[in-house]
């Protein structure tokens, strides 16, 4: 929407603030949920940690917030309120405010949100509300170790949850799956009571699979050179899977099959969805010759440039899914976490079907989360909703549908804009619940 098309004059406007671990975005919007602008900065409460304070947290947060209202013209006067949920809210934040016991009601929700005024605030100016995470009930006077397994909290998920709900439909028994930093299940009952949720460290456990050991190195892609097809045992698993043909065999062309006809043709490292960039260049892997064709003598090869985004994934791959399920679910993930090196040193892959080995090995150890709901009386619900980058939620809507078989309705959402509305539109359906708006 554009702003020059809009008197914000006449408008009741809001900020919403995402403050993220490492990233943090503010938005304006109109009270209906319409985004008009937002900006974003490299600031989040990984600051206060590594500093001691959150004093640099607050004068980002204030430069961030006076950067929208000038980009739109507008005085501090004329926003009606600001409104934020996360991490702002815990103590390497704002402030800390304690969560509230699950099970939580989106009254519950609407009636706990607290005005943060003066020191406390980013800017004084602005009248600031913030929304409290949930936790999952224990009895904290008793220190009790007893209870370690049923513990778990969110911080920001239930303001998207809010939004979920106003968008898709509420009175319906849901599950939510998160997929970001973290895997948090989130089961949702009749009520729209949110029961409380399991958390695991996938997404963390990925990047620093990635950055700091010597897998990394088996599932990065190489700037100047192509890899060949899948072969060995690999390439017999797919054949008898029926996704290869036969050695020999032409394909309907009458030539013998590359990888593109195999696989679909691969992104660059410059076509990853969301990271904006990629490797030097952008260029993708160079062509294969085809299968008999006498290979050109080569030259000498430049140095291999290892690039790894953690945001790009490789498409979704059934026959690597079913391979990391069985693995990991014989040997363990950490066993399931050394097997790209293996495919990278014993047989003939590419790195995306290492990579994508390892998204799906740490997919398996999720569903463990999801495994846990009986025992902590949360129900599946009629609906799941898998919330994320859209390779991550093709691997768990196979897991769910194919392996757990889940009576459920499954739905994905990944698209950024529409990740962003979720909470920006729940923030606002809370303001409005508590009468604020």
């Amino acid at each position: 929407m554009a702003l020059s098309t809009i008197d914000l004059r006449k408008e009741e406007l809001v900020l919403t603030i995402d403050c993220g671990t490492t990233n943090s975005r503010v938005y304006l919007v109109n009270p209906k949920g319409e985004i008009l602008l937002w900006k974003s900065r490299k600031v989040g409460v990984k600051d206060t940690a590594i500093r001691g304070s959150n004093a640099f947290l607050k004068k980002e947060l204030k430069a961030l917030t006076d950067e929208v209202l000038a980009t739109a013209g507008l005085s501090k006067t004329q926003i009606r309120l600001v409104i934020s949920s996360g991490m702002i809210t815990s103590e390497l934040g704002l402030i800390e405010l304690p969560h509230l016991f699950a099970p939580v009601s989106m009254d519950d929700l609407a009636g706990s949100i607290t005005r943060v005024d003066g020191e406390e605030s980013f800017d004084p100016e602005l009248p600031l509300y913030l929304i409290r995470g949930i936790k999952n009930p224990y009895h904290p006077e008793r220190n009790d170790l007893a209870e370690l397994a049923h513990l778990d909290f969110m911080r920001g998920e239930e303001t998207q949850v809010a939004g979920l709900l106003q968008l898709y439909g509420s009175g319906i028994s849901t599950t939510v799956i998160n997929l970001s930093s973290h895997t948090k299940c989130i089961p949702i009952d009749q009520r729209d009571r949110i029961l409380g949720s399991v958390t695991t460290l996938s997404g963390q456990v990925f990047e620093a699979l990635v950055k700091e050991t010597f897998i990394g190195k088996s599932i990065a892609s190489t700037e100047n050179t192509g890899e060949p097809p899948a072969s060995g045992e690999l390439a017999a698993i797919r054949q008898a899977a029926g996704d290869l043909p036969s050695a020999g065999k032409p394909s309907a062309s009458g030539e013998p099959p590359s990888i593109e006809q195999k696989a679909g043709e691969l992104p660059s490292m410059s076509e990853a969805p969301t990271s904006g960039g990629g490797a030097a260049g952008g260029q993708p892997a160079g062509a294969l010759p085809s299968a008999g064709e006498p290979p050109a003598t080569p030259a000498p090869p430049a140095p291999a440039k290892l690039s790894i985004q953690l945001d790009e994934s490789p498409p979704f791959d059934p026959v690597i899914a079913d391979l990391a399920y069985e693995i990991v679910g014989e040997a363990g993930l950490l066993r399931g976490f050394v097997m790209p090196r293996f495919m990278d040193v014993l047989l003939r892959t590419t790195w995306q079907e290492r990579r994508k080995f390892v998204e799906s090995a740490l997919a398996v150890d999720d569903l463990h989360a999801l495994k846990l709901f009986p025992k902590f009386h949360f129900p599946y619900g009629e609906r799941i909703f898998l919330i994320g980058p859209k390779a991550r939620c093709e691997i768990f809507d196979y897991y769910l549908t194919r392996k757990l078989q889940i009576p459920a309705t499954i739905r994905s959402i990944s698209d950024p804009a529409e990740i962003s509305l979720l909470a920006v539109q729940g923030a606002l359906y809370l303001v409005r619940k508590r009468g604020l708006l």
